[in-house]
């Protein structure tokens, strides 16, 4: 069951904005009709996953930032984890009336991919800063409703600025970019029987050595160390947030017993049991 500490929501011409926070007991499944559009969602803490018919299902760890670039009605179902509570902003521009900025500014910045764009990113403390300033307009205050939507618009143009840097874009054809989000939504979907680098290649339709090169390009790390961080992720969730036995969370993350305990001290700083007993 969801408990809403508070949620806010404000609907101007242009632009929708909801925030809040909130948590439950157990595990929250949601189904949301997504209209054609900007959606930009920043979760400042808290586990979102979601999952769309044109896309797999993603896990969301804030602080991060999640900008979607729908070209027709989606359906999303989103999961909301139960461990920490969730606090988000999120702001949605309608193409209705938003049709030429979205054309001529927006869709340049994003892989071209059929229906749906999609980027996710960890925040910077400039997107921090100003997503936590959206969260202390006092409502009541005639003034907020005239600063909201500016303060809101610098939000969304601070996340596509940060799509929009070098490191996220480097020459490469929207064709690639589109097969190098799919090789990190391969590989999300199942860590315990990840494939390899020449697998890969094969599904998404590149060459080993182009995929590699590629990929460090444009995500700034090598598709080794991404998979490794996402394993990482999962290993620390599964031994501080329950008591699965050792070898069934190396096993989970895709590792052998004795390779998953030097992989933790390495990444983590601590063996599987010396990390569970400094929690």
């Amino acid at each position: 069951m969801a408990i809403s500490t508070w949620q806010t929501t404000r609907h101007f011409p242009h632009l929708h904005i909801s925030q809040g926070e909130f948590s439950q007991s157990s595990l929250l499944e949601i189904e949301d009709r997504e209209e054609e559009g900007l959606k930009l969602v920043v979760i400042l803490s808290g586990e979102v996953s979601y999952q769309t018919e044109f896309s797999p299902k993603l896990r969301l760890t804030g602080p991060c930032y999640h900008l979607l670039r729908a070209d027709q009605q989606l359906h999303i179902q989103h999961e909301y984890g139960t461990k920490t509570p969730i606090q988000f902003i999120s702001l949605r521009l309608p193409m209705d009336h938003n049709a030429q900025f979205l054309t001529e500014m927006v869709d340049p910045i994003f892989p071209q991919m059929p229906q749906l764009r999609v980027c996710d990113h960890q925040v910077n403390h400039q997107i921090l800063q100003l997503s936590q300033s959206l969260l202390t307009f006092n409502l009541d205050d005639p003034l907020s409703n005239l600063l909201m939507p500016v303060k809101a618009l610098e939000l969304i143009a601070e996340c596509l600025k940060h799509q929009s840097q070098p490191q996220h874009k480097v020459g490469l054809s929207p064709q690639v970019i589109q097969q190098l989000y799919e090789v990190k939504h391969i590989l999300q979907r199942d860590l315990q029987n990840a494939p390899s680098l020449r697998q890969l290649a094969a599904q998404v339709g590149l060459n080993p050595n182009k995929l590699s090169w590629c990929f460090q390009q444009f995500f700034q790390q090598s598709v080794y160390e991404y998979l490794t961080k996402l394993r990482m992720k999962l290993a620390y969730e599964l031994l501080i947030g329950s008591h699965m036995p050792v070898n069934e969370v190396a096993f989970r993350c895709g590792y052998t017993d004795s390779h998953f305990t030097k992989v933790c001290k390495r990444h983590l700083g601590f063996n599987p049991l010396q990390l569970r007993r400094q929690h």
